[in-house]
Order: C-alpha cells, then sequence, then structure tokens
C-alpha cells in the first residue's frame, strides 16, 4: 500500500501543477514567485494568476480550477477564511496553503475544519516554503510551529474543560460582520450601506453586541476583535 501511495505521488508531482498566488502587496506575490522559481525543478510549479483580494482568488480558481493556492490571511474584499471555504466548494481537491502574520485561535481552528493543507507564519516563510509544499503534496497537513503551539494550547484547553473564545463562539455571523466594520473605523451609516440595512438596525445591532459581550465603548469593542481574530493588524 506504501508503495502505490508514493507511486500516485510520484505521479502527481509529475503534473505541471497549476499555482495561484493571492495577497494584497505586489513585493510579497513577487516574493513568492521568485521562491517557487526555486523549486520549480523539483516539482513543476506554474504560476498562472495572481490575485490581489479574496474575491480575486476566488474567481480565478473558478476559472483555473488550480492544484495550489498560496493565499494571505488578511485580504481586502474577501480574506483568506471566506475565500479558502468558497474555493473548497468550486474545487474540493485544491491545496491550500495560508500565510498569516498572526496565529488566531479561531481563524486556525476554522481553517483546518474548512480542510487547509497549510498555515505559515510570514515570519517563516523563507525557511518554511519548501517544506511546506513538499507536505501538502504528499497529502499532508503543514503547519508553522507557531501555529502548532496554538493548536497544542487549543487541545490542552479542551482536555480541561476550558476555552480561551466563549464570547466569540456565541456570536452570530451578522454580529461578527458588524464587529468588523465598527473595528475597522466604519461610521453607523457606512455600516448600514456595507450591510444593505437601515441605521437603525445598525445601532439595534450595535447595542445587542454590546450587550452580550459586556463591553461599554468602541475602544473596547476594537481590541476585543483584534484578540479574537474578527480583524488583525498585520502587514
Amino acid at each position: 500500500m506504501k508503495f502505490m501511495q508514493a507511486m500516485e505521488a510520484q505521479k502527481q508531482l509529475m503534473k505541471k501543477m497549476k499555482v495561484i498566488i493571492a495577497d494584497d502587496f505586489d513585493i510579497i506575490r513577487f516574493a513568492l514567485r521568485e521562491l517557487l522559481e526555486r523549486y520549480r525543478e523539483m516539482y513543476p510549479l506554474e504560476v498562472l494568476f495572481e490575485a490581489d483580494t479574496g474575491k480575486q482568488a476566488v474567481e480565478a480558481a473558478r476559472q483555473i480550477y488550480p492544484d495550489l493556492i498560496i493565499m494571505d490571511l488578511m485580504m481586502p474584499e474577501m480574506n483568506g477564511l471566506e475565500a479558502t471555504r468558497h474555493i473548497k466548494k468550486i474545487s474540493p481537491e485544491c491545496k491550500i496553503v495560508i500565510l498569516t502574520g498572526s496565529c488566531r485561535r479561531n481563524y486556525i481552528r476554522e481553517l483546518l475544519q474548512i480542510g487547509i493543507s497549510g498555515v505559515i507564519h510570514k515570519s517563516q516563510v523563507l525557511k518554511e516554503i519548501h517544506g511546506a509544499i513538499e507536505t501538502v503534496l504528499r497529502g499532508d497537513v503543514y503547519l508553522s510551529p507557531k501555529v502548532s503551539t496554538y493548536i497544542l494550547e487549543d487541545y490542552t484547553s479542551f482536555l480541561t474543560g476550558k476555552s480561551g473564545d466563549v464570547h466569540s463562539e456565541k456570536l452570530t455571523k451578522r454580529q461578527k460582520e458588524v464587529l468588523k466594520l465598527i473595528a475597522e473605523g466604519k461610521g453607523t451609516k457606512e455600516i448600514a450601506q456595507a450591510l444593505r440595512t437601515s441605521i437603525t438596525a445598525v445601532e439595534s445591532m450595535r447595542y445587542r453586541l454590546m450587550h452580550k459581550l459586556n463591553i461599554d465603548n468602541i475602544a473596547d469593542l476594537t481590541k476585543y476583535a483584534i484578540r479574537e481574530g474578527i480583524i488583525d493588524l498585520e502587514l
């Protein structure tokens, strides 16, 4: 069985693999392309598209059906988590490696539940990209050591009956959307336009959100959103 698996893995590596790079910074996309070029003899990778938003990555996946996507977690229009959800519906076999500058537990849990192939901490991309690609093309999941630490802490919390994200787990999808927009500095009118609802509805949602979290000011709401990974301050 192991021999057959090894042969199948070798066949996969012999095929030219279609790759999408998604990051909102030109310099990072350029660096990733250069890194992939170094391994071209080892892995027949071909970058067919570079996206600077999550939405572009999803549209490209719909057209290209890539084998591998290397994608930043925090991007405009649609973050890497939401983009991953859409792409996995379009192309379930696509291997997605997420780049992140911070390790938010709730993001990591959701990414693993969706079926992510790898998570690399941005500070370690140069050191880890080769090993990550080798791992995911084998069909395994690659996690940066920094990310693995959080997974272990979560598992320990589960065993001891403790949980770090109690409030975040209780928020509805709509409440998380409102919280994200508030933390991004959007005013009531802007939030109403973004969510296609009324100003009164937004004010009501904000009140219920603050009541649920036991927070009475925008500054603390923003800190909470950053701490829980609902928004991020990474570059």
